[in-house]
């Protein structure tokens, strides 16, 4: 049986089944799962995983008044940085990097959004909504570089413009800095 089959077959029997960055969610009334089916679910978790972000519906909704400025300021100039928001974080010790990407993708998949591109239907702006949008995590190598240094290139990536048609929406960044650590910008 295929994933999609049995992911329909679980279904079929009330097993809901969702994601959350790469784990795996599930609930089932009393009795509906044997041990061995969980133990499956455990050990198919990735392509479980992988089967739920393909069928993810997309939808589209109306943009918010906000929504409007930012997509009108968007269109008449889209390298202002009028709406960006980020922070930016000295961090001292290892970074895990598969752990935090992990988290981030956590984040985007529970937050609708960080799913949402802005574009044009029947001539009038709309929310897209991503069933699932897969996080991107830049690292880029700092070591070398003073303070000054850094700080420039840290606000050169935050300048970036934003694709709100294409996006993402999110920009997660990790500058590693050798001895000094690393730093991570996120901005949306």
């Amino acid at each position: 049986m295929t994933v999609a089959e049995w992911v329909r077959e679980l279904r079929g029997r009330s097993v809901e089944l969702w994601f959350e960055g790469d784990r795996l969610r599930f609930r089932a009334p009393k009795g509906a799962l044997s041990a061995d089916e969980r133990a499956a679910l455990a050990a198919r978790r990735g392509e479980i995983v992988a089967q739920l972000r393909a069928e993810a519906p997309e939808r589209t909704a109306p943009l918010s008044f906000s929504q409007q400025s930012l997509w009108f300021l968007h269109h008449q100039a889209p390298e202002s940085t009028a709406y960006h928001v980020a922070i930016a974080v000295r961090i001292a010790t290892p970074v895990e990097f598969a752990a935090l990407r992990q988290a981030l993708q956590a984040l985007v998949d529970r937050h609708a959004t960080l799913r949402t591109t802005y574009v044009l239907a029947g001539g009038a702006p709309v929310q897209r909504i991503a069933g699932s949008t897969e996080v991107a995590l830049e690292v880029h190598d700092a070591a070398g570089q003073d303070d000054a240094a850094l700080r420039a290139i840290v606000e050169a990536d935050y300048r970036r413009p934003f694709d709100l048609e294409r996006g993402p929406i999110l920009r997660a960044s990790l500058y590693r800095c050798g001895a000094m650590g690393q730093v991570l910008l996120l901005t949306v």
